[in-house]
């Protein structure tokens, strides 16, 4: 494989591995963190401000359930995978691969998608040539800047701020305040 395709390919991989690293954080954190500062309202006789959204509309038989449009970008990266794709489907159709079909699935749905590293990793995994290297990498690079946004959106999270804090009392007292502001000032707008 191509030393760039390789590098960018390690940089995704590293990208999902934490992002599911701070998922399995945040689900932790959001429950603690929305304990925390309802408790510390209470403590400081806080009135805890109301964290209800509105509902949507209940959906009718009649709704009609758009597909998603396929962007540009997912158009591009299917003209240049198409050749790799159309090779692996062979190899992991489910009637050639002894009935398993999670790697037959996981094609398709990083086709419908747009996530190209999952195309990658399965023709690394059966040795399918990467036709077309310089723009699937130019294609896999968005994909990890896309990666490190949701890395840095994740790391904005006040649970994950809170996860941060560890056992410094201050420092929760301290989000918790900037937490409350927050709210208070998004339901004065």
């Amino acid at each position: 494989m191509n030393k760039r395709l390789e590098a960018t390919m390690k940089k995704i991989n590293y990208h999902e591995t934490e992002i599911d690293w701070q998922e399995d954080v945040l689900m932790e954190q959001h429950q603690e963190f929305d304990e925390y500062w309802r408790t510390w309202c209470e403590a400081n006789d806080i009135k805890p401000p109301s964290m209800e959204q509105p509902k949507p509309p209940p959906k009718t038989e009649g709704d009609v359930v758009e597909e998603k449009p396929i962007s540009e970008e997912t158009k591009l990266g299917r003209e240049h995978f198409k050749t790799t794709y159309k090779k692996l489907a062979k190899a992991v159709h489910p009637d050639k691969n002894n009935g398993e079909d999670e790697d037959f699935k996981q094609l398709n749905y990083s086709w419908q998608e747009g996530k190209w590293s999952i195309i990658i990793n399965l023709a690394i995994k059966y040795d399918i040539a990467i036709h077309n290297a310089k723009e699937v990498n130019r294609l896999l690079q968005k994909e990890a800047h896309t990666l490190e946004e949701m890395m840095k959106k994740n790391e904005g999270m006040y649970s994950w701020k809170f996860w941060e804090c560890g056992e410094d009392e201050e420092c929760k007292e301290q989000l918790i305040k900037h937490f409350l502001n927050t709210i208070n000032t998004l339901k004065g707008a």
